[in-house]
Order: structure tokens, then C-alpha cells, then sequence
């Protein structure tokens, strides 16, 4: 059983395409979700995949299924969590470096010599959102620019609006590179900058995550 945020989003779509395929190499079937980043979701659906007595799972957490999880782990249900980790939860996961990510990432704009640099992610307490921040905050701190830091903070229920209200705001600050986040919130802000009629690179520089 496979469950993911968001089958269509193109990153998680690449990775669901690849379980597929190395799952039919072993003569495994897979059942596939989405949990929509609803905590409610995801334990439901956990529970029909178990019905179907799916032999183990591969899981997004989203925030607040700590508990779905542990119930897992205590169930002795083989277990990966994919992309995000619970940090008070012992269990097999994989994930990139995030905090390192979001350092390079930041780095690689400071070294191009921009010093207004913002970066705009999720409103969530889920693991891979919290070590990119604190990996751009530890990068812009070490480069004595600190007080140049600012994330400003989308809501996933309202990405576009919360997007235009973002970049408003960096234009307003003027504010030379962001640091996106996320697929989703790359593609968003892109959009949001083409309608202005704003040139990349020229007028804003963008450094996007994954693809």
C-alpha cells in the first residue's frame, strides 16, 4: 500500500511510477492514494488498505497522524515513512537532507551575489518544511545575512492566493532571489510572475526544489 500527499503532483507521481515498477519486478501489486494532506484521510485510508490486507506500506505522513503512524509500528506493520520523518517515531523512512538542501540552495544564491533573499514555503510542521527553513536561516545567518532573512508562509488550501500575497510582498520589499519550497509553490509563483510580466532572471531570480 502506497499513500502519498498528492498523486499529481509530478514529484510524487515520478516516485509512485518507480515503486510500481520495482514492486512488479518482486510479483507485488500496488494499491495507491492519496491523502490529500488530511490526517483524517490518510488514517482512513490506511484502514481500507489493511482490510485488503495489504502486506506493508509506504506512507507520507502529513500533520497530525503521528498517532496513525505509531499505530502502525505497534501493529508491527512493515513500514516506510517517504519524504518526511517523525522525529519521535522510530521507523525505517527515506528522504533527502532537507536542512543541507535548503542550505546549498541558498548558498548557490549568496555566492552569485544576492543578498535580499526570501523564501517562501508551507505553513506546516512537517519535517522536510521545518529542515529547509532552518537550512536557508543557517546559510543566510553564516553569510552575515541575517537580518536580510524572511520566509513568508503559504497555505496549502489556498496556494494561488497565498502565492500572489507572497510574492506581492517580496516585489514590495524588493527583494532580488526566493527560495521556493516546493514544486507546487515554484509553479505557482512562476505563473503568478509571468502575469506581471516579470523577468527570470533579470528582474527576480527563482531557486525551485526537485523538478
Amino acid at each position: 500500500g502506497v499513500i502519498v500527499s498528492d498523486i499529481a503532483n509530478p514529484f510524487f507521481s515520478n516516485i509512485v511510477k518507480s515503486i510500481e515498477n520495482a514492486a512488479e519486478e518482486l510479483g507485488y501489486m500496488v494499491l495507491f492514494a492519496s491523502s490529500d494532506e488530511k490526517s483524517e484521510k490518510l488514517s482512513s485510508l490506511l484502514g481500507k488498505m489493511l482490510s485488503k490486507e495489504v502486506e506493508g506500506v509506504i506512507v507520507v505522513p502529513c500533520e497530525g497522524s503521528e498517532d496513525t503512524i505509531r499505530s502502525l509500528i505497534d501493529k508491527r506493520i512493515p513500514t516506510v515513512l517517504l519524504d518526511r520523518y517523525i522525529p519521535e517515531i522510530r521507523t525505517n523512512y527515506v528522504c533527502l537532507d532537507n536542512k543541507k538542501a535548503g542550505y546549498d540552495a541558498t548558498e548557490a544564491l549568496i555566492r552569485k551575489n544576492f543578498k535580499k533573499i526570501a523564501m517562501v514555503c508551507y505553513d506546516m510542521k512537517l519535517s522536510n518544511t521545518r529542515d529547509r527553513i532552518a537550512g536557508y536561516m543557517e546559510a543566510m545567518e553564516n553569510y552575515g545575512l541575517k537580518e536580510e532573512s524572511k520566509v513568508h508562509y503559504i497555505n496549502i488550501e489556498t496556494l494561488e492566493k497565498s502565492c500572489v500575497k507572497a510574492i506581492d510582498k517580496t516585489l514590495a520589499d524588493k527583494t532580488e532571489a526566493i527560495v521556493c519550497a516546493t514544486n507546487s509553490i515554484t509553479v505557482t509563483c512562476l505563473r503568478y510572475l509571468q502575469k506581471l510580466h516579470i523577468r527570470i532572471p533579470e528582474d527576480i531570480t527563482i531557486m525551485g526544489f526537485d523538478g
